[in-house]
């Protein structure tokens, strides 16, 4: 059985792979644009998932936030 850390760097994985944003973008979602993101949810419900929880882990910082739509950037380790 895989460990907690071995599922979020499957989850990370899977972040890296759906949501790399290039280039990276400013998202706009109350009107003001946010700094740039390099993470994109692309408004998948399942995406925008992922990063909140790999936010609430500390591994991303999530920039902007409207919906399902979910801009972010990696935190450096």
């Amino acid at each position: 059985m895989p460990d907690k850390e071995e599922i979020l760097d499957a989850l990370a994985d899977m972040v890296a792979q759906h949501c790399h944003a290039d280039p990276p973008r400013k998202l706009y979602p109350t009107g003001a644009p946010t700094e740039l993101c390099a993470l994109d949810s692309f408004a998948l419900s399942a995406n925008a998932t992922a990063m909140r929880v790999l936010a609430k882990e500390g591994r991303l910082k999530i920039v902007a936030e409207y919906g399902r739509r979910v801009g972010a950037n990696w935190r450096q380790k």
